[in-house]
């Protein structure tokens, strides 16, 4: 879904690196007065993990800046962590409110997140708009080697009916809450911010 040579030029070692496990919550940068960030979640089902990244967005490329990854946790606690990430950085988040209590999460959050049905339209310009964002050199990120994995994953998986990877969906989310971060700060341009931090 993902070129491979994008995806390989977006996690940086000289960022940082890490396993990418559960339970872990690695910062690879302490917040910064002054700087935007955006937030994204994908909330773990049966099966599957909750990751939550956050993106630093007055820089370019974007960079990850906060990585954690959960598995069979009570809701409160998963919910928690993406409110506490929130508020030690600041900025916009979406989340994804697709599947099993998608209101119910929207509403047991004490902070503001945009919820995302990823269905039909909404779902391929989630992932459109991320890849696009990746395989133009917008987005960079420390080598977390799961979430490095995850990103080879294929056209099904994104658009089909696949099941689109954990950290793929978190990081869309935070792109996406980027996106409309600019959108209120007109200081910022995807096209010409200069890349000063």
């Amino acid at each position: 879904a993902i070129h491979p040579d994008k995806v390989k030029a977006m996690f940086r070692a000289e960022l940082g690196s890490a396993p990418g496990l559960e339970g872990h919550y690695t910062e690879f940068e302490p917040p910064v007065a002054g700087a935007r960030y955006a937030h994204g979640a994908d909330w773990a089902q049966a099966r599957d993990f909750t990751d939550i990244c956050s993106l630093r967005y007055d820089v370019n490329p974007w960079r990850l800046v906060a990585y954690e990854r959960l598995h069979r946790r009570p809701w409160g606690e998963m919910l928690g962590r993406l409110d506490t990430r929130i508020r030690r950085y600041g900025g916009p988040a979406c989340h994804d409110a697709t599947a099993m209590g998608g209101s119910l999460v929207s509403e047991g959050l004490k902070e503001p997140a945009d919820p995302v049905v990823m269905v039909g339209r909404v779902r391929r310009e989630l992932f459109s708009e991320y890849v696009r964002g990746v395989e133009a050199g917008h987005v960079a990120a420390p080598l977390v080697q799961s979430m490095a994995r995850e990103h080879k994953c294929s056209t099904d998986d994104l658009y089909g009916s696949g099941h689109a990877p954990d950290s793929v969906v978190a990081m869309a989310m935070a792109y996406r809450a980027a996106l409309h971060g600019l959108e209120f700060d007109p200081r910022l341009d995807l096209q010409t911010f200069d890349g000063t931090d």
